[in-house]
Order: C-alpha cells, then structure tokens, then sequence
C-alpha cells in the first residue's frame, strides 16, 4: 500500500482520462488535492464511496476490502464494495 498518483487511481477503476476521473471524485465527499498524491487513508475512503478498483491486483484488493468495510461501518455507509 503507498499513496497513488490521480492518474494511476483512474486506470484503476478503468478511465484513460484524469479529467472524467476527477468528475467522479467531485461527487464523493472526501477532499483530494490537485497535483498530490492520494494518501491510503484518502483511498480507503474513496473505495468505500466509488468501490474497490475492479482493475487493482487481487492481492491489493484482498488488503483493502477489510479496511474498507471497517471504514464503511465507521462512517455509517451502505456496502458499495
């Protein structure tokens, strides 16, 4: 787990565009800086509101969806992973 450029976070969920990425990510209420990269802390909550990346390896997926459940149970959301 390391924190992930804006650009590597889409080709996870399947956009070659940053630009309809970051039009996704206006909709979930968790703040993400321009030209940073996304902490695991921020990932998590992203996962939790957008689901885990179909596209992430299977190992990195098996790692967060714990993470992911516990956050969404922390903050009251419905399961979208």
């Amino acid at each position: 787990m390391k924190p992930l450029k804006r650009k590597e976070l889409a080709e996870f969920y399947g956009y070659n565009c940053t630009k309809t990425f970051t039009r996704k990510l206006a909709a979930v209420p968790v703040p993400v800086t321009p030209r940073e990269l996304i902490r695991v802390e921020t990932q998590i909550a992203i996962y939790a509101h957008l689901g885990i990346p179909p596209l992430l390896p299977l190992e990195m997926q098996a790692t967060f969806l714990p993470l992911v459940k516990q956050y969404c149970e922390q903050h009251e959301l419905s399961h979208t992973y």
